[in-house]
């Protein structure tokens, strides 16, 4: 299996199962390492998946092998939430005893965003800054020329 993580990193992460008596308090103290948190930016979903899939093959036996798998997972839902929810779905998550908490704990505390470039471009009209008997159309260059001179 590669390494995905570095020994140090291991250790946390194997650390944090340890001490974890509950399926929320893994997965908030996994997400919190910056290790986990950059995995998915210098590893291909598909490697992930695939990690986690050798590591679960069969009933994760040593302390190492359950610890890296929820690592992965807390990897996961660091995807993009549509990529995330979907790959949380295929795993079969039932050889790891948190493995399902971990899924709805993603689904429940995440919410899909969506992102919207929005380019305005500059007016190119003249701007009105004054509207009374006396009305001054002031061209906008002009106008952000003469806010940096004041």
């Amino acid at each position: 299996m590669k390494m995905l993580f570095h020994q140090l990193i291991l250790d946390a992460i194997v650390s944090g199962y340890l001490v974890a008596n509950t399926p929320s308090y893994l997965y908030q103290r996994l997400r919190q390492i910056r290790a986990i948190q950059n995995l998915p930016l210098n590893t291909p979903s598909e490697e992930l998946i695939s990690e986690f899939r050798k590591v679960t093959s069969q009933k994760p036996g040593s302390v190492d092998e359950i610890a890296t798998a929820y690592a992965i997972l807390a990897a996961i839902t660091f995807l993009d939430y549509p990529k995330a929810l979907q790959v949380l779905s295929t795993l079969d998550l039932s050889k790891l005893d948190w493995g399902q908490d971990f899924r709805d704990i993603f689904v429940k505390n995440s919410r899909a965003t969506n992102v919207f470039d929005l380019r305005i471009s500059p007016f190119s009209q003249p701007l009105i800054l004054q509207a009374n008997s006396s009305t001054r159309i002031i061209p906008l260059e002009q106008q952000n020329s003469s806010a940096t001179q004041d």
